[in-house]
């Protein structure tokens, strides 16, 4: 997509991307997660889970909708005031994939509290493949321009919910309605995963936000580009924190430090390796995926990836908290990260430009991983050495990856 739309257009589709970043980080109330918990306690019937996730998800969607129609133009005016073009109705157009991604994610989440990884692999494929089959398809066949981006962005969410809803095991299922019970449950436990996912969208992009003000489109570009591709280090890792939120859930404390230890010391390995060769080739990478406009983006990987590495790392310490019930430590660890990360960017920025907002990410990202590696030992009261990768975890990844590779042959 970067290399068909060219940097100042992919910078536009940064900033319009902003909306639906922003209204799921603070219109979707995170009840789908908190669903995984009590789905794992087995508090509630799941068929009285799924009724009161959708309830509340179209409620929310429908506010934050609502406000973004009623605040529609200072918001543009904000967005877009380092471009002199008219992208109102792409806007428009953009924000009825809100209530399709609220729903998305519930079956999402539904489906991982099962441990139902099959469904949940295809949904994310099937989103993936559709979007990238539609986006390229349009772009290369039509003029269609940022309009194929945001058909694809709507088209292939609601084709992975429509798989996800009938991928449903309903079995012994009875008709039911939602209820007072099991919505107060799913938002007070929920709360705390919001104001985590708040906290964790400003940590993502929240110096976006900031640097609308100071960066042109194409440079917005660049920024938002090497995060796409520093993320990817994220994919190393988000199959073990995808199994492990549930997991943690249905275990005893000793067993569940015990897992998220080794779940730690795995992703340590593995981070620390991807984000070195990253690192080395993050210039030949880019060139060779985007072309050679796109080059600038090399630094801005450079500049993330201590950041992005240690709070990959450290992250996957946080499905712990979850699955103990203790998800309102959370947002309590990510608060005073975020607020220096977005100080330092402002400062930042107006001396370094780019590289000041990549610096910027980067030390919330150390600073983040860091406190919560202190705040999961001093609460599982796990030693330095079960922190620590050991000769079994080489051998425990050397032979998965046999496993994969032979599964995959035959």
């Amino acid at each position: 997509m970067a290399r068909l739309l060219g940097p100042t257009a992919l910078g536009i589709w940064v900033i319009l991307s902003m909306i639906p970043s922003y209204a799921e980080a603070f219109g979707r109330i995170k009840t789908d997660v908190a669903a995984v918990y009590f789905i794992g306690q087995k508090t509630f019937r799941r068929e009285e889970i799924l009724a009161n996730l959708n309830l509340i998800a179209i409620i929310s969607a429908t506010v934050v909708l609502s406000i973004i129609i009623w605040q529609f133009d200072p918001i543009y005016e904000w967005l877009f005031q380092n471009d002199s073009g008219d992208h109102r109705s792409k806007l428009v157009l953009l924000l009825f994939q809100i209530p399709i991604n609220f729903l998305y994610l519930n079956y999402t989440y539904f489906h991982i509290a099962h441990e139902n990884i099959f469904v949940y692999n295809r949904m994310v494929v099937i989103n993936a493949l559709s979007n990238s089959i539609i986006v390229i398809g349009l772009i290369t066949l039509t003029e269609f321009g940022l309009w194929s981006v945001i058909i694809g962005l709507i088209v292939a969410p609601l084709m992975s919910l429509i798989y996800g809803s009938f991928s449903i095991d309903r079995e012994n299922w009875t008709r039911v309605f939602p209820c007072k019970e099991v919505t107060i449950a799913l938002l007070r436990y929920g709360i705390h995963f919001y104001l985590g996912g708040i906290l964790g969208q400003l940590q993502q992009s929240g110096t976006h936000f900031i640097a609308v003000v100071y960066l042109l489109p194409a440079q917005m570009a660049f920024l938002s580009q090497g995060q796409g591709v520093g993320m990817m280090l994220n994919n190393i890792v988000k199959p073990i924190s995808t199994i492990l939120f549930p997991r943690v859930s249905s275990l005893d404390k000793s067993q569940a430090v015990q897992i998220s230890c080794n779940a730690f010391r795995v992703s340590c390995i593995l981070m620390l390796t991807s984000g070195f060769l990253l690192a080395i080739f993050a210039e030949h990478l880019i060139v060779l995926l985007y072309g050679s406009d796109f080059r600038s983006t090399a630094s801005v990987i450079r500049f993330l990836m201590p950041g992005l590495v240690i709070m990959g790392v450290c992250g996957t310490l946080t499905n712990y908290f979850s699955g103990i019930g203790k998800a309102s430590i959370i947002p309590k660890i990510q608060i005073i990260p975020v607020m220096l990360q977005l100080l330092l960017a402002w400062v930042l920025m107006q001396s370094w430009g780019i590289n000041g907002a990549a610096a910027a990410i980067s030390i919330g990202g150390i600073f983040y991983g860091l406190l919560t590696l202190l705040v999961f030992i001093n609460m599982s009261g796990a030693s330095y050495r079960m922190l620590i990768p050991c000769s079994s975890d080489f051998l425990f990844i050397k032979n998965f990856a046999i496993k994969r590779f032979d599964r995959y042959l035959n």
